[in-house]
């Protein structure tokens, strides 16, 4: 067991295998998502609380690149390839999970992992980081 009876290995799960609550939502009960591709700009709406990797790939927006397409840790924080850039309004996603803190140190705090990150507010990311 570790810090507070609290399993070690529980820190460094997912937040919504650990009964994470996300932040207080900012009024906005239907948060508007504008993203940023390359080739071009989508936006839609979704369900505050959202895992913000589902909401992209349900969208069908293009957030792996190469042969992480096809190889990657299916959403569990683990390989940092899917990096988004969050354009406008930080606070519309929740803090940084410590596994997200954990593959992100140093980094610039506008670059999230959509893996890890829940959509509370309108925000405009970019993909392809």
């Amino acid at each position: 067991m570790g810090l507070e009876g609290i399993p070690a290995f529980a820190a460094f799960a997912p937040r919504r295998q650990r009964g994470y609550k996300p932040a207080i939502l900012q009024g906005v009960a239907v948060p508007k998502v504008h993203v940023f591709e390359r080739d071009k700009d989508i936006e839609f709406k979704c369900r505050a609380g959202s895992n913000l990797r589902k909401v992209l790939l349900e969208h069908k927006v293009q957030l792996y690149a190469g042969l992480h397409r096809f190889v990657n840790c299916r959403g569990m924080g683990l390989c940092g390839s899917c990096l988004v850039r969050v354009e406008s309004n930080p606070a519309g996603l929740t803090d940084r999970t410590p596994t997200e803190e954990s593959k992100l140190f140093g980094s610039n705090p506008h670059i999230r992992l959509a893996c890890q990150a829940e959509v509370c507010g309108d925000i405009e990311i970019s993909t392809g980081v």
